[in-house]
């Protein structure tokens, strides 16, 4: 069960988290990258991965919205502000990572929208904004094009969710296509890692919840005897 259109901007309003993993998640890439066209300027890095998450679309939808939920799930994610508030499904986000010496930080700027293409599926859109009157000095600008993530429900059993990554990114500056597929596979395996662990401890917590909530009304009932 999806969540309304309306409400994927709305729901969070202090920066909302990831809709497309920009630098890191790409030059540490959730697969091994393809081999780039003749046509294609050295530097761009294609990348195409899946795997299926053990919860319902809608939640796993949740933790590429909300901030901390991205934080611990990307690594390498510092930073992230939305510039400019399109609509209801599309905003303009700013991503800033951390990388480690003696590389330059990373960030970029683009355009994300959120397409309910079903009930059960969901695309995430996102492309860079070259004439953006934004910059951030001091790091270097990343450039995405064609870029999308797919969400949707397993047929049959809406308590899983497989998600498609399809991504193209320049990381530019210096940053070696040889380092991204070097850590493509091991890197791929810790980001999906992380979300199926912070999925688990966010069905914890409600269980939790829902057991601490039981207690409380039947102490409320006896007490009322």
């Amino acid at each position: 069960m999806t969540l309304p259109r309306n409400r994927f901007f709305s729901k969070f309003s202090l920066v909302p988290a990831v809709l497309a993993f920009s630098l890191l998640l790409c030059s540490w890439a959730l697969a091994t990258p393809g081999k780039l066209p003749a046509t294609d300027p050295v530097g761009w890095v294609f990348i195409k991965d899946e795997a299926l998450i053990e919860a319902p679309i809608s939640v796993v939808e949740q933790h590429f919205k909300d901030v901390q939920k991205a934080d611990a799930m990307i690594p390498g994610l510092k930073t992230k502000k939305i510039l400019e508030q399109l609509s209801d499904s599309e905003r303009i986000d700013y991503d800033h990572y951390k990388l480690p010496w003696p590389f330059k930080d990373r960030y970029t700027v683009y355009r994300a929208r959120e397409e309910f293409l079903s009930r059960q599926k969901i695309r995430i859109t996102l492309k860079s904004l070259d004439n953006y009157s934004f910059e951030d000095k001091g790091k270097v600008a990343v450039k995405i094009r064609e870029s999308h993530f797919l969400l949707k429900s397993l047929p049959g059993d809406e308590t899983k969710t497989q998600v498609t990554v399809n991504l193209t990114v320049n990381p530019g500056g210096f940053l070696p296509v040889w380092l991204i597929n070097l850590n493509a596979k091991s890197m791929s395996k810790d980001l999906f890692k992380n979300l199926r662990r912070n999925i688990r401890k966010e069905f914890a917590r409600q269980k939790h919840f829902q057991k601490d909530s039981i207690k409380d009304a039947i102490v409320d009932s006896v007490s009322n005897l």
